[in-house]
């Protein structure tokens, strides 16, 4: 069964946050720092990833980068008050992925040039992304 809903682009972040609110145990993310910087999430998805933490739910983040943007990145949380945890690798294959007690999975694809992003629950997708995220986490 193949359960893959596309979302649009101005509503993923709310879809993400909605998901994350409902999160229970775990939450592995990546995360691109060049994208990062040109782009910052909101305050309120950082506070609301704190506020999972202290609940006791696990958070593991991968951060793709070089050495040099990774310790601005750091900078710059610490500068905002934001919680900010994860594993850097300077790694060129990124897939921007969150997903949430292992049983949910929001991802992106490149297509023609295209950002398309997906939700989905599907074992298939959920399996294949593990896979991706354990090639670089040992948090």
């Amino acid at each position: 069964m193949q359960n893959l809903a596309e979302i649009k682009k101005e509503n993923i972040r709310h879809e993400v946050m909605s998901q994350i609110q409902k999160a229970k145990n775990e939450i592995l993310a990546t995360m691109d720092i060049t994208e990062e910087l040109k782009n910052p999430l909101p305050k309120k998805y950082f506070s609301l990833l704190h506020k999972k933490h202290k609940k006791g739910i696990k958070i593991k983040r991968v951060i793709f980068g070089s050495t040099k943007q990774y310790k601005h990145l750091l900078k710059e949380a610490i500068d905002k008050n934001l919680s900010f945890t994860g594993k850097h690798t300077k790694s060129k294959n990124y897939k921007k992925m969150i997903m949430i007690d292992k049983t949910k999975l929001f991802f992106r694809k490149r297509i023609k040039d295209k950002e398309r992003f997906y939700f989905t629950t599907d074992n298939k997708y959920l399996e294949e992304y593990k896979k991706y995220f354990n090639r670089f986490n040992d948090l």
